[in-house]
């Protein structure tokens, strides 16, 4: 029975570290999930305290994992764990049945579950919990108090500072399928369209009545009669939503497979919601470095019309705003604004609005090579950071120990 209680712990402590580290590399991701949740529950949200609850949840999983696996103050974490999966299973039943909710979002981008298969996951989960929740009283620490009070705070701190880089740059690790590196061309092909319908918005200014049209009918070119609104994506029940890389331009219409097949560079230059994007004028600098190096450079938004030409007016913008779908914009890039950098339908880089390129840094050098300069530079900063953290961890342990002695 031993052994089945200690695989229970581990097994339980694996997913729920898995689970939390998922959530906090990935922050934003987290935010917009818990955000459906709350809009189909009817539940009012502020951004700001839904930001505060997810990083909460995030941690809390993290530190349950943490003390599962070292057997670290066992009966409160398999209490909590206990607690989270029975609330997890009426919502995700609910979330199975209505369908409001397209996944649970349990293990973020990493792993995708339809609605069913994360409330059978969680049944799952509560079956293999239960041996180590009823024999929660006899797990022994092998660490002292003194020594479980270090461990703590050093993890909480890791999760909290692996967040606030999240949300002031990017991801650490990105699961989606416009990650860098990823032909987006193969990732269509692979996530098959066939399950998506992409309805464009179009309101009538004569009689001002908004209809919905498919790709392949849409009124672009009747700027007299329509006026766009915006586009939406139709996913078919219990299955994957997959890439919809549908880009519209206010002139040129579906300029998509323009974007995708172009063997040049394409700079996107994504602010998803311009009401709350501050413009930065190293975007002036990128734009003419564009110029100068014959590169495509498109703005995308979701934002209405009315609001884009309000905010071409104040920046004194030159280049055209197309429209996309404001959750494909989401998955893009975690950031509002944010910089991608295409070539022939592959990601080359990204960039929060914090970290794109300045003209000193690339004007004397191609996009490809600034951009594998500027990965080589995030990686040895991340090593840098993970050895000062693993030092002071290791040296604030050594020091409890020796305490312990005398």
């Amino acid at each position: 029975m031993k052994i089945i209680n200690n695989l229970s712990r581990l097994i339980i402590g694996g997913v729920f570290l898995y689970s939390g580290f998922i959530k906090g590399i990935d922050p934003l991701g987290f935010l917009y999930k818990f955000s459906d949740y709350c809009e189909a529950l009817g539940i009012p949200h502020l951004e700001l305290v839904s930001l505060i609850i997810v990083i909460t949840i995030s941690v809390l999983e993290f530190l349950i994992g943490i003390s599962l696996i070292l057997n670290i103050k066992t009966k409160w974490s398999l209490t909590w764990a206990m607690i989270l999966t029975i609330l997890f299973i009426p919502i995700t039943l609910w979330v199975a049945i209505t369908d409001k909710v397209i996944n649970c979002g349990c293990f973020g981008d990493a792993i995708y579950l339809t609605n069913w298969e994360s409330f059978f996951k969680n049944i799952i989960i509560l079956t293999i919990l239960i041996p180590s929740f009823l024999a929660r009283k006899k797990f022994k620490s092998p660490f002292n108090v003194l020594e479980e009070s270090f461990i703590y705070p050093i993890c909480a701190t890791l999760m909290i500072l692996i967040e606030i880089h999240s949300l002031n740059h990017l991801p650490l690790i990105d699961f989606r399928p416009y990650a860098i590196g990823n032909d987006i061309n193969k990732e269509i092909e692979k996530n098959n369209s066939n399950n998506i319908t992409t309805l464009l918005e179009y309101k009538n200014i004569n009689t001002g009545k908004v209809l919905d049209f498919d790709l392949n009918n849409y009124p672009w070119r009747d700027s007299l009669n329509w006026k766009f609104i915006g586009q939406k994506n139709i996913v078919e029940s219990g299955i994957r939503p997959t890439i919809n890389f549908t880009i519209i331009h206010p002139t040129l219409g579906d300029i998509s497979q323009k974007i995708l097949r172009d063997n040049s560079y394409t700079f996107l230059y994504i602010a998803r919601n311009l009401n709350k994007t501050g413009y930065r004028l190293r975007v002036n600098d990128l734009i003419n470095y564009s110029i100068k190096h014959n590169i495509n450079f498109y703005g995308v938004t979701s934002s209405e019309k009315k609001i884009i030409e309000k905010f071409k007016k104040e920046n004194n913008i030159s280049f055209e705003f197309c429209s996309m779908d404001d959750t494909e914009i989401k998955t893009i890039i975690r950031s509002n604004s944010g910089l991608v950098l295409l070539n022939n339908g592959i990601v080359i880089d990204k960039w929060s609005s914090r970290d794109m390129p300045k003209l000193e840094e690339i004007q004397d050098m191609n996009p490809l090579s600034y951009s594998i300069k500027h990965r080589e530079y995030l990686l040895n900063s991340y090593r840098i950071e993970l050895l000062i953290l693993s030092f002071i961890s290791i040296l604030l342990l050594y020091l409890v120990r020796k305490y312990r002695k005398k």
